[in-house]
């Protein structure tokens, strides 16, 4: 009885001892979780990198979405301010062409009517053999005057020579007068106008390059500025003609009456012209 009564005696002091055991590692195991726990708080409650990273991704995806309409919006607006300058570049363009063109033939249409008109006279109105004061000489002589102020260079180089064609400007009928006519920068390049009848025009500037002019009359013809480069001047009349600034080169003024020297000092460039009395200017 008494060695049951040990038995268990000694049996309740292992278990206390295992339960005091058992109890002091729980309680240990406790003490060590309460750091854990408290470091793991304090981990989350300090900002990770990684969201500090997401927040400016997402502040920069922000911008990207704002500055992306910005950007398209100014290049939109860039491309029509492109298109209206070239718009109005070509629409400028297209006017001029088309002031252009009307003026054109807006000057076709003066020449053709005054051909027209003085080639009605010359076939009924008997023009050619008509005298001084007979009234289709005076009309002709009127309409040809007011004409050729309003013609550029080319439509007036057409109307000299239609009235050389038509003898209205020849010296044998010299019916038609160019003093003080407006042939300022006609185009004759290479014209045969010789034996005309042109005292007293205005041809300043006027290109008669290569052109015929034997024995024509050109008494007090303004001819300054003009090209005479390689015209034939040969036995024309050129007394008190303005050779101010011509270009005489090549040109022949062999047997050309009342050339003075004064005249040809005037002259632009004489290389190679034969002068009056047949030598030729070095």
């Amino acid at each position: 009885m008494k060695i049951e009564m040990g038995v268990h005696t000694a049996e309740a002091q292992i278990e206390n001892r295992c339960y005091s055991a058992a109890l002091s590692q729980e309680e240990r195991g406790r003490m060590s979780e309460k750091p854990h726990v408290s470091e793991q708080a304090q981990a989350a409650a300090e900002p990770q990198p990684s969201s500090r990273i997401q927040r400016t991704r997402s502040l920069w995806d922000w911008l990207q979405l704002l500055l992306v309409p910005v950007i398209l919006i100014a290049g939109l607006l860039w491309l029509n301010l492109q298109q209206d300058q070239t718009g109005v570049a070509l629409g400028k363009q297209q006017r001029e062409n088309e002031l252009k063109i009307a003026q054109e033939q807006q000057q076709m249409m003066l020449v053709t009517n005054y051909i027209d008109r003085i080639g009605d006279m010359l076939l009924h109105e008997k023009l050619l053999h008509s005298a001084t004061i007979d009234d289709v000489r005076v009309v002709a002589q009127a309409e040809t005057m007011t004409l050729l102020p309003q013609l550029d260079g080319k439509r007036k180089g057409m109307v000299v020579l239609f009235l050389m064609q038509t003898k209205l400007i020849n010296n044998d009928f010299r019916v038609i007068s160019l003093r003080e006519a407006d042939l300022r920068g006609a185009q004759l390049h290479g014209a045969d106008i010789r034996d005309t009848y042109l005292l007293g025009a205005d041809l300043q500037g006027a290109d008669l390059s290569g052109s015929n002019l034997s024995y024509a009359s050109l008494v007090f013809t303004r001819l300054a500025g003009a090209n005479l480069q390689g015209a034939n001047l040969q036995g024309s009349e050129l007394t008190n003609g303005d050779l101010t600034g011509a270009n005489l080169n090549s040109a022949n003024l062999k047997d050309a009456q009342g050339v003075k020297d004064d005249q040809l000092a005037q002259a632009k460039s004489l290389t190679g012209a034969i002068l009056p009395d047949g030598s030729t200017h070095q």
